[in-house]
């Protein structure tokens, strides 16, 4: 019951987080193009900013996946999470001293691609490392369930961020990205107090736990050491009985 509590707590936070890192894209990608043309950014320019983050976004996404599994999933969200508040602090800031008077177009348009870099590339581990750690705390059976569930919240993301850029940005830019950082915090801290990062070995990290092959080579408390227990002493010919797929899996986990 305890370890479904947690699996539960852990869902809900990694479900939070892509849905609140949704929101903040579909807004940036609703709301630049007016909001563009507001702070005296030519069409062009406006389109280097999104090309830019799309571009990073896309080439960050693979080195956060290999760095969630050196480091963990967590530190990985975390880190994203918080670059993600960050960035869209900064975005709000911009946007009130720009439609203030009191910044250049120049340096604005120069701090946008700068911020929007950065948060590009913080962002993209935020995708891989929750798909990483929602198979690491689900069986396979629960998998496919648990990976529409994070789809799920990208399309909500999608919503909030669509309707956030419909209400509050036409009227009060700087105020809707500051409704986006107070966002991102709040997932960074459902993380933080929710999602433990898994440990190698325990019940709920799945593709960590020996083959069915090997369990019965464990010394057992019913059968001791026996020849022919389960607990009996593991030999050399005992491989044969592994697949081959297991095998490999085994040498993976080893690395």
């Amino acid at each position: 019951m305890e370890a479904r509590s947690r699996t539960t707590k852990a869902q809900f936070a990694l479900s939070l987080s892509l849905t609140i890192n949704t929101t903040g894209q579909t807004f940036l990608l609703v709301v630049l193009p007016p909001l563009g043309r507001r702070l005296g950014f030519t069409d062009i320019q406006t389109g280097i900013i999104l090309s830019i983050s799309a571009l990073l976004l896309m080439a960050s996404a693979p080195v956060w996946g290999y760095l969630s599994e050196r480091i963990g999933r967590r530190p990985v969200l975390l880190t994203a999470l918080a670059g993600a508040a960050i960035a869209a602090a900064g975005f709000g800031a911009i946007v009130d001293l720009r439609l203030a008077g009191t910044m250049s177009a120049v340096l604005t348009l120069g701090l946008f691609i700068l911020i929007r870099a950065a948060q590009s590339i913080a962002c993209g581990g935020i995708l891989p490392a929750a798909q990483a750690y929602m198979a690491d705390i689900t069986t396979p059976a629960q998998r496919a369930g648990g990976m529409g569930i994070l789809g799920a919240a990208i399309g909500l993301g999608a919503i909030l961020g669509a309707a956030l850029a419909w209400q509050v940005a036409p009227t009060d830019p700087a105020l809707a990205f500051a409704i986006v950082a107070a966002l991102a915090i709040s997932a960074f801290a459902s993380v933080l107090l929710l999602a433990r990062e898994p440990a190698r070995g325990a019940p709920n990290y799945v593709g960590r736990r020996p083959p069915a092959a090997c369990q019965d080579m464990a010394p057992s408390p019913d059968h001791g050491d026996r020849p022919g227990g389960p607990g009996r002493i593991p030999q050399p010919t005992d491989l044969a009985r592994i697949p081959i797929g297991e095998v490999t899996q085994l040498r993976r986990d080893a690395r």
